[in-house]
């Protein structure tokens, strides 16, 4: 009796030691992140999608660039400069896809769900000059259409004080899982709204 006592106790203790390691790990996403500037004086956010380097950013950052022939894009990971180039951008689901020429390793992984429900989220991205910031923000909605004067798209919206530069971060629940893009926040409020995975996933077919 002793012995099965002690080894369902250390079952136990093995579990959850797995379960903390694994939510700490969930929110190690520092290494898919990825900082953005564009002309030398916008900054934003972005994410890798694929091993190949491809990165995901909000559109809204060229909304003044877009008729230019040749739009400089450095891409900066752990302080070394990387040259990227606009493969594809919609404005109305304020989404746009960068390619460059970076292996990596850790990325979103799209196909994963958007996760179970969560009071909490986290924004991970670049603000500025505070590189792979983590905002912890309030879960309003999930799953919902979100209209504005120029947009319509399906999206999450969370509440919170999110800095300048986090346009195109990604957004991971409690649990680790990918919740959406940042894509604007409300200029009267704090509310944040983010393009949701489904939104992400239609605009990258036939792109990849």
């Amino acid at each position: 009796m002793g012995k099965r006592l002690c080894v369902i106790l250390i079952v136990i203790v093995c579990l959850v030691f797995c379960s903390c390691h694994n939510k700490n790990q969930s929110f190690d996403h520092d290494a898919v992140c990825a900082e953005i500037t564009i002309e030398d004086n916008i900054l934003a956010s972005g994410f890798f999608i694929n091993s190949k380097g491809d990165i995901l950013t909000a559109a809204h950052s060229f909304s003044n660039l877009y008729q230019l022939f040749d739009i400089s894009i450095c891409v900066n990971i752990n302080g070394q400069a990387y040259q990227a180039m606009l493969k594809s951008i919609n404005f109305d689901k304020d989404i746009a896809l960068l390619s460059t020429n970076i292996s990596v390793s850790k990325f979103v992984d799209l196909g994963s769900g958007t996760g179970a429900k969560s009071k909490y989220a986290y924004v991970i991205g670049n603000a500025k000059e505070h590189k792979n910031t983590q905002t912890k923000v309030k879960v309003v909605y999930n799953n919902v259409m979100i209209e504005t004067d120029t947009k319509s798209y399906l999206g999450a919206v969370f509440e919170g004080d999110i800095a300048q530069g986090l346009s195109g971060a990604p957004v991971f629940d409690n649990n680790g899982c990918f919740l959406g893009m940042v894509v604007g926040k409300g200029t009267k409020n704090k509310q944040i709204y983010a393009l949701s995975l489904a939104e992400i996933n239609n605009f990258l077919i036939g792109d990849i």
